[in-house]
């Protein structure tokens, strides 16, 4: 019998509250000799409606000059009352800008602000809304500007303002489109436009709709060569676009965490790190939807940690193996292999060294420990050393080597209310650990030193496992007693069960074996539509953006 579960304790985590702003990241790649790329769909910090491009040529972990290389191209985008065209848009290090209109538009002639002085503009107000207004009722425009409308002996009357200043009045015939045209980088281009679609005279007021407002700003940025952004300088502007390259030599070796170009963040593997990784990121900001994306796809796809930053991943020690993949049918993951959920456990070593390795899974974005290693001490004093096996997870609490001092009779402070009291006897060769929980004494025991004090706790279908381990080493009777440790470990003697059929909103667990979960959607076919979240499971979302293609991504929301 399936059981639906309300996963309060397994995500209890899943959906954090950031206390900055998160990191928006692209692809990981390893730092290899060779060529890498970030673009829209698989870096969710550029425009997903532009044509952003950042390429990176690699060579003996580092960027020679030139080997960094940015470029977006001039796209044309609908404007949203869709009888007037299209205008042109350039979207440049995440924002898009407006650049100028192209031939066939329909409220303006053909204009582009790269044409003489090359310069970035900004779409204030593009809007297909409707909207009744009575006689002088305004019509409130952005920058200032408002428009009021009356009748007139053969049509009805527009008057443009800025602030309490009449700039422009016509006369129109509804359906019509009213027009205001201004100077900007040095030319004339049509600033906003309304249309209005029909009107009602009335006593002792008239009334107007209005269906279609477009608006652009009058202030501009200009961009030109020799330009720097970072560590990226204008390389070319035209009217196809834009590029950026790098001036100068820029490291990619280990530990690094530095801007390339404004905003816009490299990090690479710590120093510790087994091998170097890097991604780009930038940091989220109030504008950003509240989600963390994973690459866009088309048709059938496969996403990992390394291009979906809601798994987990430790980018130091390629911790982490959750795949989900989607078999699409016209726009439907058809029941039960859809979309398929997988991970894998994967060897991590204690901080320790000396206690050998746990086994870690990823689940659903989580990191668990799955079962301690057959050459790890600690699963000698452990009935079950594979938690997995018997459908069960736990979670780390404390995996340290950080060396500390601790003096005779002082607590240690662990995690869920535990603490350890450490004694040295007058020998100087041992130690009593006392073990509290929440103030009560619940262990006491001897060991000679250096040696690890373990403390086993029997647990619902497992039996007796060792929860928590301490080194304690080099010991000091003068001038007063001390001790050192080197070692701490914990994990929560409270489980998580993952038993075959369990629901997750829309999927289930499949198969579990020692080592591997599976997911599928058996019994839940998934229609997707575009521009609507539909769960997973969990707190992972799946959403089209473009039906047609089509073009989907899955996602993590995030609370803020």
């Amino acid at each position: 019998m399936k059981r639906i579960i309300t996963l309060l304790i397994l995500l209890s985590t899943a959906l954090f509250v950031p206390s900055t702003a998160w990191e928006i990241r692209g692809n990981i790649y390893p730092v290899d000799d060779g060529i890498i790329q970030w673009n829209a769909n698989n870096f969710a910090g550029f425009n997903p409606r532009g044509s952003e491009e950042l390429q990176f040529n690699i060579s003996g972990q580092q960027l020679g000059k030139g080997a960094a290389e940015y470029q977006s191209n001039i796209q044309n985008s609908p404007i949203q009352h869709k009888s007037w065209g299209s205008y042109s848009t350039l979207s440049f290090l995440g924002h898009e800008y407006f650049i100028g209109y192209p031939e066939n538009n329909q409220i303006s002639k053909p204009a582009s602000l790269f044409a003489q002085e090359c310069r970035l503009g900004t779409v204030l107000m593009d809007s297909d809304d409707s909207y009744t207004l009575e006689g002088q009722q305004p019509l409130s425009l952005k920058e200032g500007y408002n428009l009021k409308f009356s009748d007139a002996e053969y049509g009805v009357k527009v008057s443009l303002y800025k602030e309490d200043k009449l700039v422009d009045t016509q006369i129109l015939h509804p359906p019509a489109d009213y027009i205001y045209e201004a100077a900007i980088a040095g030319q004339n281009v049509t600033l906003i436009a309304v249309a209005v679609k029909a009107n009602v005279k009335l006593e002792p007021e008239s009334f107007y709709t209005i269906k279609g407002i477009f608006q652009v700003s009058e202030k501009t940025e200009a961009v030109e060569p020799g330009m720097k952004y970072g560590q990226m300088k204008i390389d070319s502007v035209s009217n196809q676009g834009i590029k950026l390259t790098n001036p100068g030599v820029i490291s990619l070796s280990k530990g690094q965490d530095f801007e390339l170009v404004d905003g816009f963040r490299i990090k690479t593997a710590s120093i510790n790190a087994s091998s170097n990784r890097l991604y780009i990121y930038r940091n989220a900001t109030e504008s950003d939807p509240p989600e963390i994306r994973g690459e866009i796809a088309e048709g059938d796809f496969c996403w990992t940690p390394q291009n979906f930053a809601g798994f987990y991943y430790n980018i130091d020690e390629d911790l982490g193996s959750e795949t989900l993949t989607t078999t699409l049918h016209d726009n439907t993951l058809e029941e039960p292999n859809g979309v398929v959920y997988t991970t894998t456990t994967q060897q991590k070593e204690f901080e320790f060294k000396d206690w050998g390795h746990y086994n870690t899974i990823a689940f659903l974005g989580e990191c668990y420990i799955a079962g301690y290693g057959i050459d790890s001490l600690l699963s000698h004093f452990s009935e079950k050393y594979n938690l997995l096996s018997s459908e069960k997870l736990g979670r780390v609490l404390i995996d340290s080597s950080k060396p500390r001092i601790i003096g005779d009779g002082t607590n240690l402070t662990l995690k869920e209310g535990l603490e350890a009291r450490i004694y040295v006897d007058q020998s100087c060769s041992k130690a009593l650990i006392e073990l509290y929980s929440k103030g009560d004494l619940i262990d006491r025991d001897y060991i000679n030193l250096p040696n690890t004090y373990i403390y086993k706790k029997d647990l619902a279908d497992i039996g007796e496992m060792a929860v928590m381990a301490i080194h304690i080493a080099d010991p000091k009777c003068a001038p007063k007693k001390s001790c050192l440790v080197d070692g701490i470990w914990q994990i929560s003697d409270v489980l998580t069960e993952v038993r075959v059929d369990t629901e997750y909103d829309k999927m289930r667990i499949a198969t579990i074996t020692g080592d591997i979960i599976t997911m599928d959607n058996k019994d839940n076919t998934i229609i997707l539509s575009t521009n609507v979240a539909t769960v997973l499971a969990g707190n992972y979302r799946i959403k089209v953006i473009d039906s047609e293609a089509p073009k989907y991504y899955i996602f993590k929301p995030i609370s803020t």
